[in-house]
């Protein structure tokens, strides 16, 4: 039996070597403005508003005090609200943290403390289920007393900030807020120097046995894995994947990056459901533009 040999470009090389992920998102958006770049429910969004979004966000967290180097919390359903918030972290220089929405009070806990978050970007409730300013509220009681923004913690001594999309609550800031601080700054005072090997996230495995670990990825090497793994998928500009994987795993997460590389549409899902996927497969042509 022989094995079959996987062909890929060296594309890989150069671009990891040269380019950030914000480098990339700028060039598509100018080459292919008004192509599709996201679905989510009845929610469209083209690569020159996608990247208008992005620095929005990154203006906004500029606004609030997010510098190179810092840590910020991402701990959402599937939305382009994480793909926003994910590349306005990269545009400043920040290092992401991708949180499960799977993870318990200890699990949060313990990933809050160990990766040094200084921001959290969060959701009141996940799945329509999982009540997460709940979970929030008991490992900081100290939120809900203190000014948005300012809140000091005696258990996560470096964590100053939380931001709620869709919705607030005492001691938070919300996401609204943020966007309209952000206003306030200028498209020169937001910009970082940004570079191909800095660290962009760290992620963490599930803790299904043992406490979650966590993996510094430097951007080089998570350029490299994606353009490699795009080209073995064959995705091409203007095709459709559909994502079905939260965003705060690999795969997931992935997703994003091969979609932006190729020039295709993300369409997302914030759950699985057999039902409504087949239903967006289905009607996949009606997706089209």
């Amino acid at each position: 039996m022989t094995k079959k040999r996987l062909e890929v470009s060296d594309r890989w090389i150069k671009l990891s070597q040269t380019k950030t992920w914000i480098d990339i998102l700028e060039e598509m958006a100018k080459r292919i403005p008004w192509a599709e770049a996201l679905v989510f429910e009845d929610e469209r969004v083209n690569y020159m508003d996608y990247l208008r979004n992005v620095y929005e966000y990154a203006k906004g967290l500029h606004s609030i005090g997010v510098r190179r180097g810092d840590h910020v919390g991402l701990w959402m359903t599937n939305r382009p609200e994480w793909c926003y918030a994910r590349f306005a972290i990269n545009k400043l220089g920040a290092i992401m943290i991708p949180i499960s929405t799977r993870y318990r009070v200890d699990d949060l806990d313990y990933i809050l403390s160990q990766s040094d978050a200084q921001v959290l970007i969060m959701e009141p409730k996940f799945l329509a289920k999982i009540n997460s300013m709940e979970m929030i509220n008991q490992l900081c009681p100290e939120l809900a007393g203190s000014k948005p923004g300012q809140f000091v913690s005696k258990k996560f001594p470096l964590l100053k900030t939380v931001i709620c999309v869709n919705g607030s609550s005492k001691g938070f800031l919300s996401m609204d807020e943020v966007l309209q601080k952000g206003k306030e700054v200028s498209d020169n005072d937001f910009q970082s120097e940004t570079k191909p090997d800095d660290i962009i996230h760290i992620i963490y495995t599930s803790g299904t046995t043992a406490f979650p670990k966590g993996i510094m990825t430097p951007g080089t090497i998570n350029v490299a894995f994606s353009v490699i793994s795009g080209e073995l998928f064959n995705l091409k500009e203007g095709d459709r994947y559909l994502n079905v994987l939260p965003f705060f795993g690999n795969i997931g997460l992935s997703t994003i990056q091969w979609c932006l590389l190729a020039g295709a549409t993300l369409v997302m899902t914030n759950r699985f459901s057999p039902i409504d996927t087949f239903k967006l497969l289905k009607f996949c042509t009606f997706l089209c533009p």
